[in-house]
């Protein structure tokens, strides 16, 4: 396990490209988003958002792929767009069933919602919002206790609503891994689904191992991002940087290690496959 974490940061030292990729991405996704790092509140962005970072996924898994089999080479920018060209139309068309899901799954949450708890009082919410959002929290209790029956009707409505995004979530958790399978083991887009689910299962204390190992530091970075100090949140954003391209080649080489005859040889592929 040590020669894991150990090996994985040496290859990514000796292929500091995969950081240039991750940078690039970065700072477009920056870009049209304000200068936020968060989703933002414009679907079409975020759908377009979306779509683009799985087309430099492609590339970049492509890359850690090659290092990865072929550890005295070194990652090329023709890799990157060998990899983007060869599994874009596989990673689209999975991607965009994902986001069909996603929509379908918050569609049925929030009709529950609305059936086991009917529509909350519109007025009433609205007060509420206003002053979460200005911070005016005794208020807030204050209106949440004049009104027992508009709260206890809010409270069920948000609780249906959130156990069945917390469902859908679950679900698409098992899915995290089908983009590497798409480029690993040259998948079709759904064979990848069952294979990310498949895969979880039969490694799952691995997976929970590693998981830790990634929410730790990662949560700490973000924190660090949300500071308020300028040093800190950019210290905090190149780190960012780094645990995202060390991260994403660690499980490379995890499933490469623990899947071996899953995995594909470098030769072109001869079909391309949607």
């Amino acid at each position: 396990m040590e020669n894991l974490f150990t090996r994985t940061w040496q290859l990514l030292r000796a292929n500091t490209i995969l950081l240039m990729i991750v940078l690039f991405e970065t700072t477009l996704m920056l870009f049209f988003r304000g200068g936020q790092l968060q989703f933002g509140f414009n679907p079409m962005m975020e759908m377009a958002l979306y779509f683009f970072h799985l087309a430099v996924l492609g590339g970049l898994l492509y890359q850690m792929k090659k290092i990865t089999q072929q550890p005295e080479e070194r990652a090329t920018l023709d890799d990157f767009l060998n990899g983007v060209g060869r599994y874009f139309q596989r990673l689209m068309t999975g991607g965009s069933v994902l986001v069909l899901i996603f929509i379908i799954g918050f569609i049925m949450s929030l009709s529950m919602s609305l059936l086991v708890a009917g529509a909350p009082d519109e007025k009433f919410t609205t007060t509420l919002a206003e002053l979460v959002q200005a911070g005016k929290y005794e208020e807030l209790q204050t209106q949440l206790q004049a009104n027992p029956e508009l709260t206890q009707s809010l409270t069920r409505w948000v609780f249906t609503f959130l156990s069945g995004l917390a469902v859908l979530g679950i679900y698409i958790s098992t899915l995290y891994f089908w983009t590497f399978w798409v480029v690993l083991a040259d998948m079709h887009w759904y064979a990848a689904w069952k294979m990310s689910q498949r895969s979880l299962l039969k490694h799952w204390r691995m997976m929970l191992y590693l998981g830790m190992v990634w929410l730790v530091p990662t949560g700490m970075i973000y924190a660090s991002l949300l500071s308020g100090n300028t040093i800190i949140s950019m210290i905090a954003f190149t780190l960012s940087l780094v645990a995202k391209a060390y991260f994403t080649l660690l499980f490379v080489r995890f499933w490469t290690l623990a899947e071996p005859e899953l995995i594909t040889p470098l030769e072109p592929v001869a079909e391309t496959k949607s």
